[in-house]
């Protein structure tokens, strides 16, 4: 009897002290963005992301960080919504798709990616398009808590009038080459800082080529794994008048339970240049879920 009651214990000692992981994570996502040129954007998307390596939900870990500190290689698919209006033009819509995967092996980590949409011309719009976007990524772990990465980013934009009466428009093309770094540290029982750094050269090739350097800083503050409030700034120079300006960004992410957390962004650009319109405000709302 004795021995049963042992084994009775161990069983539900056990059951008590099992480690939760998870495979799957799933998320649904809603933007809001308006300028001050007249133009108002909602996008709503849902992706969902397979892991090759069950993840453990460690709480002395910063929740949004669990991949990254344990290395997990994994495939991730999104689907997004997106409606644009002006006040001089009608709503378009589309729908841009996107595939992407990160891989580690041993200190290395290496991401591609690729997203498309394509808007048809109708009545309303003269020119349809047709967006790909393409890009690679090389990392290297320098510290247990420091990864450093490389990468270049592509996206090629053709126009096609909806009549031949309509002059031909020239595709676009946008190429993008990055540095960036992003490190976690512990600051003390389960309080984490992640700081994550980058800088970006852009060139826009069209009728004209224009070109463009970012430079980026973000850090967010966990008081504890499960909570976490952020800040960033960044700042765009060079030919592009439009992008030109700078970036000031705010969030906040909480974990109701080890499995869901929703988090909250909002972001406000204001350009350098007063007489281009391209002052923007987003906030963006996500709810995510791991199985």
């Amino acid at each position: 009897m004795k021995i049963i009651s042992a084994i009775f214990g161990t069983l539900v000692a056990a059951n008590v002290y099992a480690t939760e992981t998870y495979n799957i994570e799933a998320a649904f996502q809603h933007t809001n963005s308006s300028t001050d040129g007249g133009t108002h954007t909602t996008a709503t998307g849902i992706d969902g992301t397979y892991y090759l390596k069950p993840i453990t939900i460690d709480g002395t870990q910063p929740f949004m960080e669990l991949d990254v500190l344990q290395k997990a290689s994994k495939f991730r698919a999104r689907y997004i919504s997106v409606r644009s209006e002006t006040s001089s033009l009608p709503q378009i819509t589309y729908y841009p798709v996107g595939i992407s995967g990160t891989f580690y092996v041993d200190n290395f980590v290496f991401g591609l990616n690729n997203e498309t949409f394509n808007l048809k011309s109708d009545a309303t719009h003269t020119y349809g398009v047709k967006s790909t976007s393409t890009g690679f990524s090389v990392g290297y772990w320098l510290l247990p808590n420091t990864v450093v990465k490389v990468a270049n980013t592509s996206n090629k934009a053709t126009y096609t009038p909806n009549d031949s009466s309509q002059p031909n428009r020239a595709d676009s093309t946008q190429t993008s080459n990055s540095f960036s770094s992003h490190t976690v540290t512990s600051v003390g029982d389960t309080q984490s800082l992640v700081l994550d750094f980058s800088f970006r050269e852009i060139k826009q090739e069209q009728t004209s080529t224009e070109k463009n350097k970012e430079y980026a800083a973000k850090a967010r503050y966990y008081p504890e794994a499960k909570y976490f409030f952020e800040g960033g700034y960044i700042y765009n120079i060079g030919d592009n008048t439009i992008n030109k300006g700078k970036t000031m960004l705010l969030g906040a992410g909480y974990a109701f339970t080890p499995r869901f957390a929703m988090l909250f962004s909002t972001s406000n650009f204001v350009g350098d240049v007063s007489s281009v319109k391209s002052a923007q405000t987003s906030t963006t709302l996500t709810a995510n879920y791991r199985f």
